[in-house]
């Protein structure tokens, strides 16, 4: 993700200056959903299952407890800010921060047990566009461990609330990775892109890690905020980089970095079962299988948009979720998607278009898979039928449409949108203004495989020269369309 300092078009470039190639699914389909449940805002917090009751943070305030069977509301718990972090359990206690605050209740009625209120307000607030998670409690023994925006990593006893560990990143830079207690030792990382391992009982830092040297090469660049992982004594995370990372867990040297060529950021969560590692990225729309113990590439699968959420393994296949990561303000909630790739091959099972972006990551119950969307709802699927329905690829139209190219752009007078067909289809290209509103339209009949061009000469459908600014071309293809931001100057 590309962050200009130009304020006039910094909106419009942060997407035209990257090449993006996203389909998407022009409805969606609801032959998979069981029951919906609907809050006032959007779901950045992972949900969490204990027992038949599902728990997740909303950006409304508020806490929720429903049945995960039926989807009925159990309680609620409301605060004054919003709440990205998942939660943990441990006994009858449920664990979430929000706002550099961290919560325990009960599990069972949403009853204050403890609360520590930290009035510390930096990076409370959203860091930037893309900060969706905030740090995931982790339990280790009596303590339950939290990661704050202030920098602060807090071990704070179960049962009374108070603080029994505290350690922080260097210069207090914010904390949003969820951190992970192995062996005595507390691995987290920050905001400036350094990990750290502290050792709990000495009260000392054992090692800091720096993932990437020099200056950042945009803004946005380096952080550490995903989920840490430790596997075999290596210390496994990725960051918004293209790297993948294997360290030593106790020295903090490289045991093998995977480097990405399509650039972007790592931006999901890791997942681990039998030494194959899974994990995705963003801008280059791809989820890895790695071996856990080399890095080295077992097969990656392109997606639609960007995965900034954990996959997990049901039988065969590998499931996770996407969503446009260049979609997500106002009232414009996006498109998310729930995928089923094989877990041997990453060939495509099936996908299908759930809701608005899915930045979250996918649980199990009861034959259901759950996730919650930007469009202010939590979903629940069908797995059974979602696993065992093969998506044909022709009749959709996705990956009909490849390597389309906008030139040059941004445009002064006009600009040539050129692609090619790898299967026979019919293509209607339609260019949008910025708000939205329809300003050309072009349709074709069926074509066969080749190579097509189109040129816009600036003019909508009236022949009527267009302002300067950001339009949006789609150029569709059946059920899937390929989306571009191009820039008139």
């Amino acid at each position: 993700m590309l962050i200009v300092k130009s304020q006039v078009m910094k909106k419009y470039l942060i997407i035209a200056t990257l090449f993006l190639s996203i389909f998407n699914l022009n409805a969606q389909n609801k032959d998979y959903e069981l029951w919906s449940f609907e809050t006032n805002d959007r779901i950045y917090s992972n949900p969490q299952i204990h027992g038949n009751t599902l728990y997740f943070g909303c950006n409304d305030n508020t806490f929720y407890a429903i049945d995960a069977n039926n989807g009925d509301e159990l309680w609620q718990y409301q605060i004054n800010t919003y709440i990205q972090s998942g939660s943990t359990i441990v006994d009858s206690i449920i664990f979430f921060e929000a706002g550099n605050n961290c919560y325990a209740l009960n599990k069972d009625t949403g009853e204050e047990i403890w609360i520590y209120v930290n009035n510390d307000s930096q990076g409370e607030e959203k860091l930037d566009n893309w900060d969706y998670h905030h740090a995931t409690p982790v339990i280790d023994d009596s303590l339950v461990y939290f990661g704050l925006g202030n920098g602060s990593m807090l071990g704070i006893e179960i049962a009374t609330g108070n603080i029994k560990v505290q350690t922080s990143a260097v210069d207090s830079v914010p904390i949003r990775s969820t951190p992970v207690v192995n062996d005595g030792i507390l691995y987290f990382g920050d905001w400036d892109g350094k990990a750290y391992a502290y050792d709990i009982n000495a009260n000392e830092i054992l090692w800091t890690r720096n993932t990437y040297v020099g200056p950042p090469p945009y803004e946005t660049f380096g952080m550490l905020n995903t989920k840490m992982l430790v596997y075999d004594s290596m210390l496994i995370m990725g960051a918004r980089n293209p790297r993948i990372y294997a360290l030593n867990a106790y020295t903090g040297n490289p045991e093998w970095i995977f480097e990405v060529s399509d650039g972007g950021w790592i931006s999901g969560d890791p997942y681990i079962e039998n030494d194959t590692l899974y994990i995705g990225g963003s801008d280059c729309h791809k989820l890895f299988a790695l071996d856990v113990h080399t890095g080295d590439l077992f097969w990656d699968y392109m997606f639609l948009y960007n995965n900034f959420s954990q996959p997990k393994v049901c039988g065969d296949y590998v499931l996770f979720t996407t969503g446009n990561a260049y979609a997500n303000n106002g009232t414009n909630y996006g498109h998310g998607y729930l995928y089923a790739v094989n877990k041997f091959d990453g060939s495509l099972k099936n996908f299908s278009r759930i809701g608005g972006n899915l930045f979250t990551t996918p649980i199990f119950h009861n034959g259901q898979i759950i996730v919650g969307s930007d469009d202010k709802h939590i979903y629940s699927l069908d797995s059974i039928s979602f696993v065992s329905t093969y998506v044909n690829i022709e009749e959709t139209g996705i990956n009909s449409v490849v390597d389309p190219k906008f030139y040059p752009n941004p445009f002064k007078d006009s600009i040539t949108i050129s692609y090619d067909l790898v299967l026979p289809t019919k293509v209607t290209i339609i260019i949008y203004s910025w708000s939205g509103q329809e300003i050309k339209r072009s349709h074709t009949e069926k074509r066969t495989v080749g190579e097509y061009e189109f040129l816009w000469d600036g003019k909508d459908q009236q022949n009527n020269e267009v302002s300067p600014g950001a339009y949006v071309v789609e150029i569709h293809s059946k059920m899937v369309s390929t989306s571009q931001v191009i820039i008139k100057q």
